[in-house]
């Protein structure tokens, strides 16, 4: 259970990541996309919030500790922040794409892990299949 404790503060970590990084593409994006990825973004960075506590909670009922300082968070994250605040739409896709084929490599070894209880492989199966929605998605607007 330890090692499933371990990999779901990776995506905690990685959720509060894209939450930020999520929001400085929202208020920096610009040009003809910019009303379509204002609003794709904010309800990107939506779902990340509420993974980020629907992960920290099932961490808890695993009896184990989620991580709760920024320092600790940007130590165990797998996705880098984003420091600029100027963008290209493609660039802006490009790099959601890039961390949500992160997301679901995360959620992928939890799922696989024999070790991993009914309840969580059911959790990251179902953001599995919303991710693979998003890829797609953003594929296509490319």
């Amino acid at each position: 259970m330890s090692n499933t404790i371990e990999k779901l503060n990776v995506v905690l970590a990685n959720a509060n990541v894209l939450f930020t990084k999520l929001h400085n593409y929202h208020w920096h994006v610009k040009g003809p996309a910019f009303f379509q990825l204002h609003l794709k973004t904010e309800e990107y960075y939506t779902r990340f919030a509420t993974m980020y506590d629907d992960v920290a909670e099932r961490i808890l009922q695993l009896e184990g500790k989620p991580l709760v300082t920024l320092k600790d968070i940007l130590a165990k994250a797998t996705i880098l922040e984003e420091e600029k605040t100027e963008f290209s739409v493609e660039y802006i896709l490009k790099s959601i794409m890039a961390d949500f084929k992160e997301m679901q490599m995360q959620f992928q070894a939890i799922s696989a892990d024999e070790a991993t209880d009914d309840i969580t492989r059911a959790y990251t199966d179902e953001q599995i299949g919303l991710i693979e929605k998003d890829l797609w998605m953003l594929k296509s607007s490319l």
